[in-house]
């Protein structure tokens, strides 16, 4: 009976186990859907190559070695994405996430996103740059 028992637990968690790999299987699908339709990747190799340009690291190539950074980390950043947002929607909300993604409006989202958020970066750097050095400055230990 005891074996019975034991059997039908280790069953159980085997499938609960199993269904747990499909829905992360299925959620991290779905989130390379939406990461795909957002440009997140190319956003990414923007954001860091400014970033480094910026900081006047002494790269050859900004866009290559960021790129190459990214492309490093991606699977490890997509598993990321997945447990942050695995916090806030279920799998059902990413899919209606992606359907957005693929309307019109939401095509056009994902396709202007890296330039709005390049753009947005590049003002921070000449239009802020005195106003953050300023408010950076309050808070340099003295």
């Amino acid at each position: 009976m005891k074996k019975l028992i034991s059997l039908l637990c280790l069953a159980l968690a085997m499938t609960a186990s199993m269904q747990a790999q499909s829905v992360d299987t299925e959620y991290t699908a779905e989130m390379n859907k939406m990461l795909e339709a957002m440009h997140t990747k190319e956003l990414m190799v923007k954001t860091v190559a400014l970033g480094w340009e910026s900081m006047k690291l002494p790269l050859t190539d900004y866009t290559a070695a960021s790129k190459a950074m990214v492309d490093d980390l991606w699977t490890d950043l997509v598993q990321d994405y997945v447990n942050e947002y695995k916090k806030h929607f279920t799998i059902e909300e990413i899919r209606e996430l992606n359907k957005f993604y693929s309307t019109p409006v939401g095509q056009k989202m994902g396709e202007y996103s890296i330039e709005m958020s390049t753009n947005i970066q590049t003002l921070m750097g000449s239009k802020y740059t005195t106003r953050m050095q300023d408010v950076i400055m309050k808070y340099i230990k003295q």
